[in-house]
């Protein structure tokens, strides 16, 4: 019943972060798929990291991180850059267009959390996070731990 209810909620959140995207006339946003976004969040706070840590970020394979950084890199939203210390190394990055991205999408999500933390009081946001965070750390993992650390 729970995780019913929580798929509905992550559903609803998604579908409204659609709409919400789609309404703001800003064509750069909504010809990006939304899954592409947590590629670039992540990626907003933490720069400069490898292909293989920001797979373990987003919880993916290593073949889905792959296709997506191409999709990334061809749309100019991140770039890969020459470690200093290890020529073999390549880490990645945000453009300038990333970034801004980055920054529209958090305002977008920061409006539908709003609505839906509408009629909750601060102490119903705080029980529900604190209720919510220890379910989650019951299923922890070393990819829950990272997810949980991008979320802060």
């Amino acid at each position: 019943m729970i995780i019913r209810l929580m798929g509905a909620i992550l559903k609803e959140f998604e579908d409204e972060a659609k709409r919400v995207l789609q309404s703001m006339d800003l064509d750069v946003l909504s010809k990006y798929d939304y899954s592409y976004f947590r590629y670039l969040m992540v990626l907003k706070k933490h720069p400069h990291i490898n292909q293989n840590d920001l797979a373990k970020f987003v919880n993916v394979n290593k073949g889905s991180a792959s296709k997506a950084v191409k999709f990334l890199l061809s749309h100019d939203l991140i770039q890969r850059l020459q470690d200093e210390k290890d020529s073999r190394v390549k880490k990645l990055c945000l453009t300038d267009l990333g970034d801004d991205l980055c920054d529209k999408f958090k305002n977008v999500l920061n409006q539908v959390e709003s609505q839906l933390m509408d009629g909750l009081s601060n102490c119903d946001i705080s029980n529900l996070n604190d209720m919510l965070s220890k379910a989650y750390k019951n299923l922890s993992n070393e990819k829950n731990e990272i997810l949980l650390s991008i979320l802060d």
